[in-house]
């Protein structure tokens, strides 16, 4: 796994740990822990497996195996709508999946 990745993949999505830790259900210190210099990254599948969701991306794509594309990452691709997201931000974590789940049927019916 790795953190540089992942590092970059929440900075692009302008998140702090706290919010990542509040949508992804990790706990904040759990994430701060995996990128503190005097300790290995090492989160489990499960905590993987739900920033990835968190974040809008794949497994694949946390780890490296898939390369980060526009239409994978959710903010990537509606980053200029950041009054609207700014608004989300502010849901709690179940309108806020569903919200995504939404856009995530409308996206894919339009393929």
């Amino acid at each position: 796994m790795d953190k540089e990745r992942l590092k970059s993949i929440i900075k692009e999505h302008n998140l702090s740990y706290a919010r990542l830790s509040e949508i992804s259900g990790v706990s904040k210190r759990t994430i701060e822990g995996w990128f503190a210099k005097d300790k290995g990254f090492n989160p489990t599948i499960n905590e993987f497996s739900k920033v990835a969701n968190a974040l809008g991306v794949s497994l694949d794509v946390l780890v490296g195996i898939t390369p980060l594309s526009e239409p994978e990452s959710f903010y990537g691709k509606y980053s200029k709508y950041k009054e609207l997201l700014s608004q989300i931000d502010e849901l709690d974590l179940n309108s806020v999946v569903l919200i995504n789940d939404i856009i995530e049927v409308f996206y894919k019916r339009k393929k």
